[in-house]
């Protein structure tokens, strides 16, 4: 059995000790050879002109997780699911448009309760909304400033929502 090099003939840890100090024990102190530098061979370089030559790679698309389905309790206690399959909940929904091709303030308020609704990140704040000139106002309480947040994002994106005006409270402040 070979003796660790490490370890004195006594068993005491070595570990500390210089170099000089350490007991012959035959094992090479580098055994990977880390003393000397690396050899390189300057022709396995790239040059300028093979950099010049190389197309920017493209980013990676976006990934955005998978979340839960929203899903709801129906009027006769059944689970339905209410939104959560498309890459939003505004991807299906229409807004009545007046004849003089601007959303009205009423289907502008329903537009943004149905879409505070069918998001996850929202599905189960309480806000009240009201429009007034294509200006969403949120009121209520909620629970963080990130859920104020998500609130305010999920209003803004609704067509028609000129502005959104976030009175929210938060509960942890």
């Amino acid at each position: 059995m070979k003796p660790d090099p490490h370890t004195t003939p006594e068993g005491q840890s070595n570990k500390n000790l210089p170099e000089e100090q350490l007991p012959e024990t035959g094992i090479p102190l580098d055994p990977l050879g880390m003393d000397e530098p690396p050899e390189t061979d300057a022709s396995l370089a790239a040059n300028d002109s093979v950099v010049e030559d190389m197309q920017p790679a493209e980013p990676d698309a976006t990934y955005l997780p998978p979340t839960d389905p929203v899903v709801r309790y129906n009027e006769r206690g059944d689970l339905e699911v209410v939104g959560g399959f498309a890459a939003t909940a505004m991807s299906d929904n229409d807004i009545d448009v007046a004849s003089d091709q601007t959303y009205g303030d009423e289907a502008l308020g329903e537009a943004v309760q149905r879409e505070l609704r069918e998001d996850a990140a929202t599905t189960d704040l309480h806000i009240a909304v009201y429009v007034e000139d294509g200006i969403a106002y949120l009121e209520g309480v909620v629970a963080t400033l990130q859920d104020a947040q998500n609130a305010e994002d999920v209003a803004s994106r609704i067509p028609g929502v000129r502005e959104v005006v976030e009175d929210l409270d938060i509960a942890e402040l």
